[in-house]
C-alpha cells in the first residue's frame, strides 16, 4: 500500500526542514563554545549602561494641558442686542487665525525662546529665584557621564572645535569694524546655544480630546534638573504662549482700537468746546433779537450738531471695535495644571540596562554569526579549488 503524502509537504521541504534546525544547532552549540565574544562585548556595553545611568544628570519633566477656545464667528444674540443700539458687530469671517497646530511652531521661535531663558525660576536646589540662562551658565555642572564622554568619544569634536574658535576669535579681531546696522540684534553664539538648549527642553504637542471631534489640546511640558524649575518653566511657557497667541490675534484690531480711542479723545473735546461755545453765546445774547445775532447762532448750533454727529459716530465705532476685540480675543482653559514631579523621568535606569546587555548579546552573536558565514564562504571557495584540480 502506498504511503499517503501530502499535496502541500513534499521532500524538499522536509530536507530543508532539517537542514535548517540542525544549522540552528550547531549555531546554538558555536555560541556557547565561543561565548567569550559575548562576554567581552558584555564587558563594553554593560560598563557604558552603567555609566550613563548612574552617571547622567537626573531630569525631571512637569506638563499642563490647555485648551484654546475661540468665539464663533456668528455673533447670535449679541448681535441683535447691539442692532438695538446702533452698533453693527462685524464677523471674523475669514481673517486669519492661529491655528493649535502652529502653537509649536511659535515654541520654536527665537524670541519665544529667549524669553523663557531670561524668566526667574526658582530652584529648590539653590534655595534661590534665578533664570534657566544665569543656571546653566554659572550654577550648571557637566554630570560625569558628560566628561566621560567628552573627554573619550567626544575628545575629537572638542579639540576641533577650539581650533575653529581660536582662528574665528583672530579672524573677529582683524576685521572688527563699527557696526553699521545698529539697530539689527546680535547675540554671542555661546548665548544662542545655551538659549536654544532651554528652548528644546520645552515641547508643545496638539493632542485631540477624546470624546470630541475637532477639538485640540496642548500639552505643554518642560524638563529640567530641578522638580521645581520644571514646574516653573512649564507654567512660564503656557503663559507665554497664550499671551503670543493672544497678541497675534488682536494686533489688527488693537491697532483700530488705539486709533479709536485717540480720534474719539479729539471729537469729545470738539464736541464739548462746540457745546460750550454756543451755551456761553446764548446766556450772552438772551435778550438780543439781531440778525448778526441770529446768524451766528445758527452757525454755532450747526458746528455743534456737525461736532456731535461726529462724536457720536466715532462713539459708536469705538464701541464696535471694543466688542470685536472681546469677542475675537482667544480664551484658552487649562484642563490639567502643572504639578512638581516627585521622581526624575531620566535617566531610566532599568532601560538603559536592559538595552546595554541587549545590545551586548547582539553584537556577541553578531560577531559569531558573520565568522561563521566567512568560515562558510571561504569552505566553499576551497572545495571550488579541490573540484577544480582534480578535473584537470
Amino acid at each position: 500500500m502506498n504511503e499517503y503524502k501530502s499535496p502541500h509537504v513534499n521532500d524538499d521541504d522536509e530536507i530543508s526542514l532539517v537542514e535548517l534546525i540542525q544549522k540552528a544547532r550547531s549555531f546554538f552549540r558555536r555560541v556557547l563554545r565561543e561565548k567569550r565574544i559575548i562576554i567581552f562585548c558584555l564587558l563594553i556595553t554593560l560598563p557604558i549602561g552603567l555609566l550613563i545611568a548612574f552617571g547622567s544628570t537626573k531630569q525631571y519633566s512637569a506638563s499642563l494641558r490647555i485648551m484654546p477656545y475661540r468665539a464663533a464667528s456668528g455673533s447670535g444674540g449679541l448681535g441683535g442686542l447691539a442692532s438695538l443700539a446702533g452698533i453693527k458687530i462685524p464677523s471674523r469671517g475669514a481673517e486669519e487665525t492661529v491655528q493649535p497646530e502652529m502653537y509649536p511652531d511659535i515654541a520654536k521661535s527665537l524670541d519665544f525662546q529667549i524669553a523663557l531663558a531670561e524668566s526667574p525660576l526658582y530652584f529648590s536646589t539653590l534655595n534661590d529665584r534665578v533664570s534657566p540662562i544665569v543656571y546653566f551658565s554659572e550654577y550648571s555642572q557637566p554630570s560625569f557621564a558628560d566628561k566621560v564622554f567628552t573627554y573619550t568619544i567626544g575628545l575629537p569634536k572638542w579639540i576641533i572645535l577650539k581650533i575653529l574658535g581660536l582662528f574665528r576669535s583672530e579672524e573677529e579681531v582683524v576685521l572688527g569694524t563699527e557696526d553699521p546696522t545698529p539697530y539689527l540684534l546680535k547675540y554671542d553664539q555661546e548665548y544662542l546655544q545655551l538659549v536654544t538648549g532651554i528652548g528644546s527642553s520645552v515641547s508643545v504637542e496638539p493632542e485631540m480630546i477624546k470624546g470630541f471631534t475637532n477639538v485640540t489640546s496642548l500639552k505643554i511640558q518642560a524638563t529640567l534638573p530641578d522638580p521645581q524649575a520644571a514646574a516653573g518653566l512649564a507654567k512660564i511657557a503656557a503663559d507665554q504662549l497664550m499671551e503670543s497667541v493672544i497678541q497675534f490675534e488682536i494686533r489688527k484690531i488693537k491697532g483700530e482700537l488705539d486709533y479709536l480711542e485717540e480720534h474719539h479723545d479729539k471729537m469729545e473735546a470738539r464736541y464739548h468746546k462746540a457745546q460750550a461755545s454756543l451755551a456761553t453765546f446764548r446766556d450772552r445774547t438772551r435778550n438780543t433779537t439781531s440778525a448778526a445775532t441770529q446768524s451766528e447762532m445758527e452757525r454755532l448750533q450747526n458746528e455743534f450738531s456737525m461736532a456731535y454727529d461726529l462724536y457720536r459716530s466715532v462713539r459708536a465705532e469705538l464701541e464696535q471695535a471694543r466688542i470685536k476685540l472681546n469677542r475675537d480675543t482667544p480664551v484658552f482653559t487649562i484642563l490639567e495644571n502643572v504639578v512638581v514631579p516627585n521622581e526624575p523621568t531620566s535617566p531610566r535606569k532599568g532601560r538603559i540596562l536592559i538595552l546595554s546587555v541587549f545590545l551586548g548579546l547582539f553584537f556577541g552573536v553578531g560577531i559569531i554569526g558573520v565568522r561563521m558565514f566567512w568560515e562558510h564562504i571561504q569552505a566553499e571557495e576551497a572545495l571550488s579549488v579541490v573540484s577544480e584540480t582534480s578535473e584537470s
